[in-house]
């Protein structure tokens, strides 16, 4: 009979996200573990995936994070012995310290077991099995009972627990597990059980990061998401395992060789099933050997004239689509029918990247459509906030590498009264300080105004302590949302919850990248994902802002690289402003009574 632990490790739903059907993912799991029981080839690749998923993502010494740590090297050394025995304390009184399969380090010489430098740094537990060291970090969760710690504030504190995470996984040799939150240990426990069952041909069912990201997810999960990032670039998954840039038996090499043969499998599934994805008729559509081949002009009618919405969104599997299908019916209709395409966007509100879109197609749109004019027809005027938001949210965009040429930006007449600082930037808080400013908004505001709560986590703990406030509230009065689930819509106040950026170096993404010819030959071309990344950091922020008629406050803790860090900390349109600052001016402006210049 299992364990309660073995059947929690067994248990598919207890690993399942939540953005899929279940049967969607039943059939990803399913191909996962036929893959696995068929395949030596994938079975070994997998166990070396288990074993580097004991280890936190590695952070390259050149990130900022790891330079501004390197700076404050000596403070973090002196007082990090100290400050470890807080933060295990904190983890032991939460029960989630000591872990079964962690052994304990507990003898002062034992727990210096980190070298940097000539420094030697606290460990709190060892796996011997994968010669692994086990830090114990400082989380969003627990960051507010930091008081007690020194005469710091709980967010310094917090930011010192990040310093020293960033030195560590920059400069030091030995292996490291740097458990950041309760959803990362217990990733952990799983890991350690099937690291510690004899090898069989059963699935190992285990969270994994994919190499150069920072989310768990389930490893049948990272693969298939991997294969669709690969799928709206135009790239078959099929052939990850020959992408550029990765290293011979690195962790992004073996990454790529797992989702090469898990998609073998998964098309297989579909095909038994007689299913498609929506990538697989794009791709079908697209090629005259396939589907497209089979199709006359009266078939291919409904493309002649196409108004594609949001078009800075759009991927080059759909490009591909458009361009194939409009070119086929020209072609099959003795050019007798020529095709039509309005295309409706805005480059500086692109923000799904991530998921492999691109604004290159909007912003050259003339060089992927023949026909089309260079010049394209601007629509400047905004409706829906008050000029002076609008000219916060560029002060946003002043770094972006890549944008429209000539772009100009005019805000129609306005029903709301310009406020001197529409943005308030607020960066000491605990999670019952924006609590408390919402629900003063809520408290004053007038019928029919909305107010939002927007991170880009959906499990960002300040925004979980909010939905758990206003549990019951209608969401015409209050949404607590993600950033980009909040695209489209508008609301009189808006509160932001952290900071917004995009650090680090995701090789595999850079791959796909560069074999997808979406690298421009302008910048980094080994780099153009990461590059794409950190634009779209400075335009998540911009459509975060503008979500706001009246009033925006954003509250984060600002770090190097970040869109929040790097906005004016004083404008005509801007301004850092305390807790208890924010608080009246938000029951100023919700009660709609003058507002002094700040």
């Amino acid at each position: 009979m299992l364990s309660e632990e073995e059947n929690s490790a067994n248990n598919v739903d207890s690993l399942m996200p939540g953005d899929l059907s279940r049967p969607q993912l039943r059939l990803l799991h399913d191909a996962y573990t036929v893959r696995f029981s068929q395949s030596g080839t994938f079975r070994d690749v997998v166990k070396e995936l288990l074993k580097s998923s004991f280890l936190s993502p590695p952070i390259d010494k050149d990130d900022k994070d790891a330079i501004e740590a390197v700076r404050f090297e000596k403070n973090i050394l002196r007082r990090d012995e100290q400050f470890s025995a807080y933060v295990e304390a904190d983890w032991r009184q939460r029960g989630l310290w000591p872990l079964p399969g962690v052994r304990e380090l507990k003898l002062p010489a034992e727990r210096c077991a980190l070298t940097v430098d000539n420094g030697q740094y606290v460990a709190h537990g060892y796996i011997p099995s994968v010669d692994t060291y086990v830090v114990l970090g400082v989380h969003s969760e627990i960051r507010d009972t930091m008081n007690g710690f020194g005469r710091t504030t709980p967010v310094r504190n917090f930011l010192a627990s990040k310093n020293k995470q960033a030195l560590l996984l920059a400069q030091c040799e030995q292996k490291i597990r740097y458990v950041t939150d309760e959803e990362d240990l217990t990733a952990l426990k799983k890991q350690l059980h099937w690291a510690a069952l004899p090898e069989t041909n059963t699935a190992p069912k285990f969270k994994i990061r994919i190499p150069g990201e920072r989310k768990l997810v389930p490893v049948f999960y990272a693969l298939f998401t991997f294969g669709q990032f690969a799928e709206n670039l135009s790239v078959d998954p099929r052939s990850l395992d020959q992408l550029p840039l990765l290293g011979t038996d690195s962790v992004e090499e073996q990454f790529g060789r797992a989702c090469a043969e898990y998609y073998s499998s998964f098309y297989e599934a579909l095909e038994a099933r007689r299913v498609w994805t929506f990538n697989q008729i794009f791709r079908a559509l697209a090629d005259e050997r396939d589907v497209l081949g089979e199709m006359d002009a009266a078939d291919l009618s409904p493309v002649q004239h196409l108004l594609i919405d949001e078009f800075q969104d759009i991927s080059p599997a759909i490009v591909k689509f458009v361009t194939a299908a409009q070119t086929s019916l020209w072609k099959k209709s003795g050019h007798a029918i020529q095709p039509t395409l309005i295309a409706v966007g805005d480059d500086w509100q692109s923000i799904y990247g991530w998921r492999g879109s691109s604004p290159k197609f909007f912003m050259d749109f003339h060089k992927y459509f023949r026909g089309a004019p260079k010049q394209a027809l601007q629509l400047n005027q905004n409706f829906r906030s008050s000029a002076n938001i609008i000219r916060a949210a560029e002060d946003a965009l002043i770094d972006l590498r890549e944008r429209m040429e000539d772009k100009l930006r005019g805000v129609a007449e306005s029903q709301y009264k310009d406020l001197p600082t529409p943005v308030c930037q607020v960066t000491e808080f605990k999670s019952d300080d924006v609590v408390r400013v919402v629900r003063t908004l809520l408290r004053k505001k007038q019928n029919g105004e909305r107010v939002f709560v927007l991170s880009r986590a959906k499990l960002d703990a300040t925004a979980k302590a909010v939905r758990n406030a206003f549990r019951g509230v209608d969401e015409s009065d209050l949404l607590v949302t993600t950033l980009h689930q909040s695209k489209g819509l508008e609301a009189d106040y808006v509160v932001l919850l952290g900071e917004i950026r995009y650090v680090g170096r995701n090789v595999l993404r850079n791959s796909v990248y560069l074999k997808a010819e979406l690298a421009s030959s302008a910048h980094g071309r080994e780099r153009a994902y990461d590059l794409a990344q950190q634009d779209e950091a400075l335009r998540l922020a911009y459509v975060g802002i503008t979500r706001a008629k009246q009033f925006c406050i954003w509250f984060a803790e600002p770090k190097s690289e970040g869109v929040f860090e790097r906005l004016p900390r004083r404008s005509d349109y801007s301004t850092r402003a305390s807790v208890a600052d924010v608080a009246s001016l938000a029951e100023q402006v919700a009660s709609k009574e003058s507002v002094p210049a700040q």
